[in-house]
């Protein structure tokens, strides 16, 4: 059997980045009011970071396309 794979457009691309972002945050906030303090800090930082980078990377794929 071939694998089929799945054609997301860029707008469900933007809104499963939104949806992990969010997820993220929650699962790390959970993690820290219930498990541990510094590992919920951990998976939020990282949570973040991923966000930044993503913002970044739109900043300048838009930037790119203007010139």
């Amino acid at each position: 059997m071939g694998k089929t794979k799945i054609k997301l457009t860029s707008k469900q691309k933007a809104i499963i980045k939104a949806i992990c972002i969010a997820s993220g945050l929650f699962i790390g906030n959970r993690i820290f009011n219930h498990v541990s303090a510094w590992l919920g800090i951990a998976v939020i930082c990282v949570t973040l970071l991923a966000s930044i980078y993503l913002i970044y990377k739109h900043i300048k794929k838009t930037y790119e396309k203007n010139d």
